[in-house]
């Protein structure tokens, strides 16, 4: 009967304070469940807006891309009319040297510079034509190659323009 009363007793005590059946273990278990929930919360927070934050300021700067685009295709097309306005000079007259005005040649509301025009006359041979174009600060040079026939032989953008009779 002793038992019995004692088993009484502790059943009665746990249904009385059921903390006192619950391990402690258990207990921290379900607090640390709430501080993972909560750090877990703002990583995936800082996860989230650090991938929108870098998708719109992309999207931001391919704007400045393609208008840097832009700009070095009218700078192409202004290097591109200066050497055809070299060619021009040279079908009028073989041993054209380059004047002041060469400098700045209007086309259209911008302008573009003839740099040199190699060898110097009297020219026999192939003649080299190098000229540039600027456009808000973006640059073409071209160094173009011409045959005796006024055939283009070459025709490339240099990074730098040199005085090499020869190269860019």
């Amino acid at each position: 009967m002793r038992q019995v009363n004692r088993v009484r007793a502790v059943i009665l005590n746990l249904i009385q304070d059921p903390e006192v059946w619950i391990p402690d273990r258990v207990r921290n278990d379900a607090k640390q469940q709430g501080y993972v929930a909560l750090i877990s919360a703002i990583v995936i927070s800082i996860l989230l807006l650090t991938i929108t934050f870098t998708l719109s300021f992309t999207g931001f700067f391919s704007r400045f891309n393609v208008l840097d685009a832009e700009y070095k295709k009218v700078s192409q097309g202004l290097a591109e009319a200066c050497i055809d306005n070299a060619i021009l000079k040279l079908v009028s007259d073989k041993n054209y040297t380059l004047t002041a005005a060469d400098q700045d040649i209007p086309v259209g509301s911008e302008t573009c510079d003839i740099v040199s025009l190699h060898p110097s006359p009297p020219r026999t041979g192939s003649i080299r034509i190098k000229t540039q174009g600027v456009h808000n600060e973006t640059y073409t040079n071209l160094n173009v190659v011409i045959a005796p026939g006024f055939n283009i032989t070459s025709w490339e953008e240099c990074p730098n323009l040199t005085s090499s009779d020869t190269s860019c």
